[in-house]
């Protein structure tokens, strides 16, 4: 009933309802799953010019879903939700010129595009800055920097900002500190994040920053598991041989 409604809507010329039935085709929700039809919706919608309409072809044609992959296309769609303003077009974008998919590698651009984003609001864009600078990716490394905007981006609550943050600390990219390892790992699985319970099963398996505990470690690989982290899955098993 709910498609049939949409459908009824999108003849009417409601490009709402023609990207609300792509993702519908797009996840099989209360329809079969159909992703080439799920793109003609979204060309639908995107051609009365809305940015996540636009953005969200830009995506299909860079993950091939309902179309052929064309990364040169995805990034012409990205290019023109960006122009309307559109902050997940400027990370996309950004991706696109760090990693040369569709358009040649600038990482003074794509440090350009993650900026814009950051302004926008968008936490992805401070996550990406930080990174940048961490790894000295068309800038100098910067480690403070990238903690700086790492923090910007744990403000707002982003996960990848502290498994980012969590890393830094870890791994010894700054001085290392399993405590605040530890803290920023916590916060992001109170986040849902599987990739944060993975990591706090490193830390009690291999006792960083909290006594070895091998039993925390396999419950905390096991919620990793459970929220869909297949890497987390050899970590449990190989543990489990390690208490047998």
């Amino acid at each position: 009933l709910a498609v049939r409604r949409r459908q009824e809507g999108q003849t009417e010329g409601n490009c709402y309802s023609s990207f609300i039935l792509g993702l519908l085709y797009e996840t099989g929700e209360n329809v079969e799953q159909n992703t080439e039809t799920s793109f003609s919706y979204y060309e639908l919608s995107a051609s009365q010019g809305y940015s996540k309409w636009l953005h969200r072809i830009g995506v299909c044609y860079a993950n091939g879903r309902g179309v052929n992959l064309n990364s040169s296309k995805a990034f012409e769609y990205y290019q023109k939700a960006a122009e309307l303003n559109d902050a997940a077009a400027f990370i996309n974008m950004g991706v696109s010129y760090e990693n040369g998919h569709g358009v040649d590698r600038n990482y003074s651009k794509a440090i350009e595009c993650y900026q814009k984003a950051a302004d926008l609001g968008n936490s992805s864009g401070f996550v990406n800055l930080g990174t940048v600078y961490a790894y000295g990716k068309g800038v100098s490394t910067n480690i403070e920097k990238a903690i700086e905007f790492y923090q910007k981006a744990v403000e707002m609550d982003d996960t990848n900002g502290l498994l980012s943050l969590g890393f830094l600390y870890e791994s010894g990219r700054t001085k290392v500190d399993y405590k605040k390892s530890l803290e920023y790992y916590n916060k992001a699985a109170e986040l849902g994040s599987a990739a944060a319970y993975k990591n706090l099963g490193i830390l009690y398996e291999h006792g960083r920053g909290v006594g070895k505990d091998y039993q925390k470690a396999s419950e905390f690989y096991q919620k990793a598991v459970e929220l869909g982290n297949k890497k987390a899955e050899e970590s449990l098993r190989n543990l489990q041989k390690r208490m047998k």
